[in-house]
């Protein structure tokens, strides 16, 4: 029998000294049967990249925040990856690697590829693309 759980992102509310302002909310989250939270990064200006990075580049950076994000046993994990200027074809081997990089550290399945602005998921006509070579 299906299940549903029900996620509440924590986008927004600062995680405070030691995560104290999430640690607070969490019996309440819970009382109204919230199983699981999403926590996102705290950066002063996330779309903010140094130009000219590599799929090399995006993918050690990839590997490192997923080796990151599992010490939190995530159910799932959705990422902002890839770079609008890349070729299709350069987006394509990003994400094959992406691929490697997911079974290498035993999470086949559990990572979802956010379709973004600035990223290589940016149009319905590039998601196909790569969609049609990475399924």
């Amino acid at each position: 029998m299906p299940t549903i759980a029900r996620f509440r992102t924590l986008w927004g509310i600062p995680a405070g000294d030691y995560f104290a302002n999430w640690i607070a909310i969490f019996p309440d989250l819970k009382a109204k049967s919230y199983r699981l939270c999403q926590l996102g990064k705290d950066t002063p200006a996330p779309d903010l990249r140094p130009p000219g990075l590599t799929p090399k580049d995006h993918l050690d950076f990839y590997r490192k925040s997923l080796e990151r994000a599992q010490i939190l046993k995530p159910v799932k994990v959705n990422d902002q990856s890839g770079s609008d200027v890349w070729t299709l074809d350069r987006s394509v081997d990003f994400y094959r690697g992406t691929f490697q990089i997911d079974e290498e550290l035993g999470c086949p399945g559990r990572v979802t590829h956010e379709t973004h602005r600035n990223r290589s998921l940016f149009t319905p006509y590039a998601a196909k693309h790569i969609l049609e070579k990475v399924p």
